[in-house]
């Protein structure tokens, strides 16, 4: 005589803690996310300060109060991704692709940090350089911060959708990029009659752009690190 089995149902609570720890990884990896988002906004916004003579932080300019609406709680979100994977480390004991993830996510937040604080440099110097900027140098400072925004979007889909074929598609586009930014280096160093305050401020700017630009590879690099293992350069302290 043959007793029929009853199917093995997977045990429920174990499903549970696995789907709660995933969900956790994808929480951290959208506060990252939205870290990228406002930076690819806060390049659109220095470069209108530059270009319409007016500073982010002028009261009642409205490019500067969607400004700060909008980064006013990204120091928090920040914290709360360093303290996530600290926990995610020390509690759940990540391997392989997780670990990865994780790691790739707390890389992706401070650089985030990074070009935001970029994204101040340019917009803080708006209202003493803007007045120097003739046409020309208008016409390069919109390439550059376009051309920079849509690299560091790039970037951005890339580690939304963990795709590694995005994230090598940023390096040639950076290339490209990186061109726009010479010849703008190039045209203020070619500027007559400017005080050494005024070169210095300009300066800054060209390197912000340059430095947002590499900031965008690395995020393309820390995707590649995620997906595929591949080492990624240490951050800069």
């Amino acid at each position: 005589m043959q007793f029929e089995q009853d199917p093995i149902e997977p045990f429920e609570p174990a499903r549970e803690l696995r789907r709660g720890y995933h969900d956790r990884i994808a929480e951290v990896r959208e506060h990252s996310l939205e870290l990228l988002r406002v930076s690819i906004a806060g390049i659109g916004m220095a470069c209108h300060a530059l270009l319409e003579r007016a500073s982010l932080g002028t009261p009642g300019a409205e490019v500067g109060s969607t400004w700060v609406s909008r980064t006013s709680d990204i120091q928090e979100r920040a914290a709360q991704v360093d303290t996530e994977v600290v926990a995610l480390l020390a509690l759940e004991s990540p391997v392989a692709r997780d670990l990865r993830v994780i790691l790739a996510a707390r890389d992706v937040t401070q650089l985030g940090l990074l070009c935001l604080g970029l994204c101040d440099a340019v917009a803080s110097r708006a209202a003493r350089v803007a007045g120097l900027l003739d046409i020309g140098l208008r016409r390069r400072v919109d390439e550059v911060s376009r051309g920079t925004a849509a690299l560091l979007g790039a970037a951005e889909g890339a580690w939304a959708t963990l795709d590694a074929d995005l994230a090598a598609a940023v390096v040639p586009q950076a290339v490209a990029v990186r061109a726009h930014q010479t010849e703008f280096l190039t045209a203020l160093i070619a500027m007559e009659g400017v005080s050494m305050e005024a070169a210095l401020d300009l300066a800054v700017v060209a390197r912000a752009f340059e430095r947002l630009a590499d900031h965008a590879v690395e995020i393309a690099e820390r995707v590649r690190f995620a997906v595929q293992g591949t080492p990624a350069p240490a951050l800069e302290p």
